[in-house]
Parts: structure tokens; sequence; C-alpha cells
């Protein structure tokens, strides 16, 4: 029996509290202290924590397993889709450091429902009656893993929860045989690509970019340059990975070599204007 076995209790109110902490690290440091975060008095309706940020009040729903673990599957209350937001989060750990992360995600936009539950499968109790028939859980359905989305950092699961305007699309994992998110689940990872797209465009076309710039031809190049950053470096463009140039620079010196020098430069033009525009909205 091991620790986190045999101190699964101790274990699972310590994950909530790092888990919390990282929340409002995340909002002390990019979001204006503007987190707000209780507890349900009676734990009855199927939610762990209340969050609210960005005018969204999520009902939230903790689960947790360790990096490498077998846990197919997560039973959740069919009270969770009573909720204006509620939402599914689940949480893996390394067993040696407690790191948070990867996360998984199972809800809908910030400020909607949970999807329906209806049609998923009831769950059954583990122990059989006086006759042995596990009688079935009438408000509690079973989720597997193919049903969540894998999201791969605590700032893109910030973004995920409470705000109404990131643009997705699904990519498979990376195929690796001992990761806890396999493709072979049929889990995808979140690629946000641009956080703030939206504002970012109307931001450099007020500044009058693309119109006379001889790096890039349109507003519109310089979202497609910043996609294809993200997909080099493997992470979304977000304020807490372009705030400074030295955060530019850094990058650029990653991706040396994998793209033409002009190309690169071009990339450098355009995450410095995301840089400039989270400067001037606080972001």
């Amino acid at each position: 029996m091991t620790q986190h076995t045999e101190n699964s209790s101790y274990r699972e109110k310590l994950i909530e509290h790092l888990f919390v902490a990282e929340l409002l690290k995340l909002s002390w440091l990019r979001h204006c202290c503007a987190l707000e975060i209780s507890k349900p008095e009676v734990d009855n309706s199927g939610y762990d924590l209340i969050v609210e940020a960005m005018g969204v009040v999520r009902h939230m729903q903790l689960k947790t397993s360790i990096v490498g673990g077998k846990t197919a599957v997560q039973k959740i209350h069919t009270k969770l889709a009573d909720k204006p937001s509620g939402c599914v989060v689940w949480i893996y750990i390394d067993e040696k450091t407690l790191h948070l992360g990867p996360f998984l995600y199972f809800g809908a936009e910030a400020g909607e429902p949970l999807p329906s539950l209806v049609d998923r499968k009831v769950a059954k109790h583990t122990k059989g009656n006086k006759d042995g028939v596990k009688t079935e859980r009438r408000n509690i359905r079973v989720l597997p893993k193919s049903s969540f989305t894998a999201i791969t950092s605590i700032e893109n699961l910030y973004v995920r929860l409470f705000s109404k305007v990131c643009p997705t699309v699904q990519m498979d994992l990376p195929d690796k045989a001992d990761h806890p998110l396999t493709p072979t689940l049929g889990v995808h990872r979140e690629i946000m690509l641009i956080d703030h797209k939206s504002l970012f465009l109307d931001f450099i076309a007020h500044k009058g970019v693309g119109s006379k710039d001889i790096v890039a031809s349109s507003t519109a190049s310089y979202v497609s340059y910043l996609n294809s950053v993200a997909k080099l470096i493997g992470r979304d463009i977000t304020p807490t990975l372009l705030r400074s140039d030295s955060d530019v620079d850094n990058i650029a010196k990653s991706i040396s070599g994998k793209r033409k020098e002009n190309t690169i430069r071009n990339y450098c033009s355009a995450m410095r204007q995301y840089v400039a525009m989270v400067k001037a909205k606080g972001l």
C-alpha cells in the first residue's frame, strides 16, 4: 500500500488546496485578483468548488489521478447539470513531486451549462444488496475518459474556464505509450492557439498594422504568424506566455533553425505586437 492509497483523503484535500492556490496565483499575476472561490456547506449536489471570474460562475467537481494511473472513467452527479455553468476538472498529479497537470476537462463554454448527461451510462453500486444485486444509482452517470478534453497547463485551463472569446481547435495528443492521455482512449488536446484573438486583431488594426508594414502584408498575416509559433512551441499564445520583449527573444531562440530567418523575423514582429497589446490592455 502506497502513501497515495493509505492517505487518500489527505491527498484529496491537499490536491484541492494546491489547485486552488494555482488558480489564485494566476488571478493575482494576470487577472487583477478577480477570482472568487467558495465551497458548499453540504456535499450533495455533485460539486466541490464554486469559482467566479470574468462574470462567469463555475460549479466545479474535482477528480484526481496519478500520472500513469489506469482510471478510465469518472462518476458524475446529475445535479451538476442543473448549475448555470457546471464542469468537471480531472487533475493528474506527479506521484513524486505532486506537480499538477495535465488536466482533463468536461464542460461547455464559459457561461454555458454542462453537456447533457441524459444518455450517459447510469452508475451502479459497487456492492450488491441483500439479494446480491448491484442496483443502479439513478443520480450518478459514468463518463469515460474519451468524453474529456485534455488541457496541458493551468494557464490554458483558467482561460477555458472563464473566457468566452477563445477560439479552439482540437488535435490528437502525441503518441506516447506511458502518457496518461494516450490517443487510444480518444482524448484530444485542446489548443486555443491565440488567446484574445479578436482583441488582438482590433488592436493592430487601430495601430494601422498591415497597411504600411513591410514585414507582414495584413492583420491576418500576424494571426497566421502567431498560430505558426503556437504550433512550433506546442503552447498557446497567451498573455502569460508573451508579456515582454525578452519573452519574444526567448521564443525566437527556441525556434531558431526550424524556419527561415526571414520567417522568424515575421514571427517576432507579430509577437511584439501581441506584447504591446498585453501591456496596453493590462492583460
